[in-house]
């Protein structure tokens, strides 16, 4: 009997010392349990801080690809001016090519009309120039006639006087 109450002692020893272990197991299935409750919450405030950084992150990435669309919506319109610009330019520089063009026939015209003008002033000129010579060589030519009509007139009357002084 002994051994059967030594036996029984151990065995209720042995399970007092299980019931503390499983009592020991509770608690730390317990704390195991808060544990991993408090890091479920804290893994649903992570996920929802993800979700909001996303969300955060995609407005952003929204937000950025709208600047940069109208940036280049923006850049497109002034390229769209700059060119519409260029080509106004170009236009206005053919129209005053034209115009210069027009201005360097006219004046050529002109000049061709000022120096046509000024070749028969000087064609008139010469032709009169020419005249005078010719009237002046007529003139001339008469003068020395005059004059040795007027030489042979002297020297007859000198031998006249010559002869009446004399022969008297």
């Amino acid at each position: 009997l002994e051994a059967a109450q030594r036996r029984a002692a151990s065995l209720e020893a042995e399970v007092s010392r299980l019931e503390r272990s499983l009592a020991a197991l509770r608690q730390e299935r317990e704390a195991d349990s808060a544990k991993i409750a408090a890091l479920e919450a804290r893994s649903r405030g992570l996920e929802a801080e993800l979700s909001d950084a996303r969300r955060i992150v995609n407005e952003g990435a929204a937000q950025h690809r709208a600047k940069l669309d109208e940036a280049g919506q923006a850049k497109e319109r002034e390229l769209a001016a700059a060119r519409a610009e260029a080509k106004r330019l170009e236009r206005s520089l053919e129209e005053e090519r034209a115009r210069v063009e027009q201005q360097r026939r006219d004046a050529e015209r002109r000049q061709e009309g000022v120096i046509g003008d000024l070749e028969g002033r000087v064609k008139r000129t010469l032709q009169a120039k020419d005249e005078t010579i010719s009237e002046l060589r007529v003139r001339c030519s008469a003068a020395d006639n005059k004059i040795r009509e007027f030489e042979y007139l002297l020297a007859r009357q000198r031998e006249e006087l010559l002869s009446e002084i004399t022969g008297a």
